[in-house]
């Protein structure tokens, strides 16, 4: 290449991107932004995939535990807890395992490499500032993982002088929680410390017997960022949950649990350092970031250490992104990024009665991706994305998504649509699990593959005081993961070579008649169907209903929640396995607040308060109706 054409091509290059007047922290201060369905921030009218956001307001509105919890109310989403208060809890959406479902915390995969999917039963609200909830394909962004969609979990940051806050509740099933964060900053650095402690006698999970599964947990997390210069941000994350819970077993192979002096303990920690710097007046961006997520469990049967596995994944990223307007069109702003990723997984496995099961794996995958993003006239949005996996495991996966959003300001009117594909890579216990008597892996096992579209209708009316959206979506999934029997009654996993289909509707509106009342409404229809059948821990229908009520000029709150989840199936693991159907149920709850002084406040819950007697997983009590009250102080601006 010559000497003038270098210089030709730098020349229009950087007229490109000086002639950019937007960039990625350039959009107007009231638009609501989203940072998980782009590698970048989008207002949430240019996305393109379905996305809910849950805000710090409505965390602290509704004052709960557990934030599984929360996400009852997003369209497309179902909970299954295992029972009692801290039992292993996951989240399903738009009909997809839970562990084809991303978990992302502050930036850092959270899903257990050895169980492959996360546990929501140790993950409190106390320090979440919002949760971005993306639905449907997102691997081509994303990774592995991301079939179902992604749920982001971004906890609070200082900004200003430290402000303390701390709250104390007890509460039915002998509930005792503590939590505390202390949150400040200024131009040159921010920080966020915050603390959960939570310990409950719980209740008896089994159908039948009286003994009482407890559960307690402690979480320490940390956030933080030095900004020595205008262009560079510094930053760590730390997070570290230590978690007890007794749970019981089927102890006399009916398929139904009996009382059993069963216990897990598990310690799970995620760090993340990255660096952030630009150039070009923000125009052109960098990240690097290096990141660790280690999950140990230890399993206790009658008192005496049973086995134990860990599961640890190292992740090293570097990603750079370019915002640029050509100088005719200074109404059309583009975007690219790249993005490479090198992500190690171990896991080990040790039993301390049978050291055969003893093992130790690892693979490695090397990602490569790249985003192309179209902003018109803050109309009209396109979002490209293609990815490229190498794994020295796998057969080498290629991914891609391509969403957009039209929106008609003058009618208040948007459509959306996405169309993608995502893969989901067995997890280690699938490959090589091995509990005897009981599970064998299978390292012949291939990733699971989907595909899917979703086409959609936004409309506000009355300056957005009324919003409607209505999503229609359709899936296809091949090489399903499934649970076989062999001859030795011992259970494994096998690839399904027919197809599983997963196609719904999702409708949500949320209306604002007065300044001190909201309510939200959600309903969604989802069918999914694997081998012709109902997939288990699927409702078809499920619906969410909330009000939130300020009152004495904004002294006090109340907040009332009623969320409903139809029939659906399940298994019950006898030989053969039985398909079963389990009951409806609607859980109501209301909590609300009084604000005493400035400082202090006093808030109750009640939970369950219809006394449903239900189950989420087959032969799993759930409690019924609860209460629960507490103290909030503030201290700091």
């Amino acid at each position: 290449m010559t000497s003038s054409y270098k210089t030709y091509l730098i020349n229009i290059v950087s007229s490109l991107l000086l002639a950019s007047t937007v960039n990625a922290a350039d959009q107007t201060p009231s638009e609501t932004m989203v940072v998980t369905a782009s590698r970048t921030p989008l207002p949430a009218k240019g996305v393109g995939s379905s996305i809910s956001v849950i805000t710090a307001e409505q965390i602290e509105d509704r004052h709960i535990q557990f934030t599984a919890d929360l996400l009852r109310g997003v369209p497309g989403s179902a909970v299954n807890r295992s029972g009692s208060l801290g039992a292993f809890t996951q989240v399903r959406l738009r009909g997809a395992e839970a562990n084809q479902v991303l978990i992302l915390i502050d930036g850092i995969e959270a899903t257990d490499p050895a169980r492959g999917e996360f546990d929501f039963a140790n993950l409190s609200p106390g320090s979440i500032e919002r949760i971005e909830v993306l639905r449907g394909e997102q691997s081509a962004l994303w990774g592995a993982d991301a079939i179902g969609g992604v749920i982001n979990i971004i906890t609070k940051s200082g900004d200003s002088t430290p402000v303390l806050n701390a709250r104390a509740e007890y509460g039915s099933f002998n509930t005792k929680s503590f939590n505390a964060d202390l949150n400040g900053g200024s131009k040159l650095y921010s920080y966020s410390l915050s603390g959960n402690y939570l310990d409950t006698d719980g209740t008896n999970i089994a159908r039948t017997g009286a003994e009482k599964d407890g559960y307690d947990s402690a979480a320490l997390h940390f956030k933080g960022t030095v900004s020595p210069t205008s262009t560079v941000d510094l930053g760590a994350v730390v997070r570290y949950v230590e978690s007890n819970k007794q749970f019981d077993a089927d102890t006399t192979f009916d398929g139904f649990l009996d009382d059993a002096n069963r216990k897990s303990d598990t310690d799970e920690l995620y760090a993340r350092l990255f660096g952030k710097f630009s150039l070009l007046d923000g125009k052109w961006q960098h990240q690097i970031s290096a990141a660790l997520t280690d999950i140990t469990s230890t399993n206790f049967t009658d008192g005496s250490l049973n086995n134990s596995t860990d599961g640890e994944k190292k992740k090293i990223a570097y990603e750079t992104s370019l915002f640029f307007a050509a100088p005719a069109l200074e109404n059309m702003q583009h975007h690219v990024t790249f993005i490479v990723e090198r992500e190690k997984e171990e896991f080990s496995t040790r039993f301390f009665t049978f050291s055969g099961a003893n093992q130790k794996r690892s693979q490695v995958n090397i990602g490569t991706a790249g985003e192309y993003g179209l902003n018109l006239d803050n109309r009209y949005f396109l979002n490209v994305a293609l990815r490229h996996d190498n794994n020295d495991f796998f057969r080498n996966s290629t991914t891609f998504s391509v969403s957009g959003a039209i929106n008609f300001d003058q009618s208040g009117t948007r459509l959306h649509g996405r169309i993608g594909n995502g893969v989901k890579n067995p997890s280690f216990t699938e490959l090589f699990g091995f509990f005897p008597d009981l599970f064998i892996g299978n390292p012949g096992l291939k990733p699971e593959k989907s595909t899917g579209w979703e086409i959609g209708l936004e409309q506000g009316l009355f300056d957005d005081a009324f919003s409607l959206e209505i999503t229609y979506f359709d899936t296809e999934l091949e090489d399903e993961i499934f649970t076989t029997f062999l001859p030795s009654f011992m259970s494994t996993v096998d690839n399904r070579t027919t197809k599983s289909t997963r196609q719904g509707v999702e409708v949500s509106a949320t209306v604002n008649p007065f300044s001190f009342l909201a309510l939200t409404v959600s309903y969604s229809f989802i069918d999914s169907i694997e081998a012709g059948v109902q997939e288990i821990r699927r409702p078809r229908h499920t619906g969410s209903f909330n009000s939130n009520l300020t009152l004495l000029e904004d002294r006090a709150n109340l907040n009332l929640t009623v969320d409903y989840n139809g029939k659906m199936q399940d298994d019950l693991f006898t030989f053969p396995v039985l398909r079963t159907s389990l009951d409806s149920f609607a859980l109501v709850s209301l909590a609300g607040s009084y604000k005493v002084t400035e400082r202090l406040s006093i808030f109750a819950r009640g939970e369950n308060l219809l006394d449903e007697k239900y189950e989420e997983i087959i032969g799993f009590r759930s409690p019924g109706i609860a209460a629960f009250g507490g103290i909030r102080v503030s201290f700091g601006s």
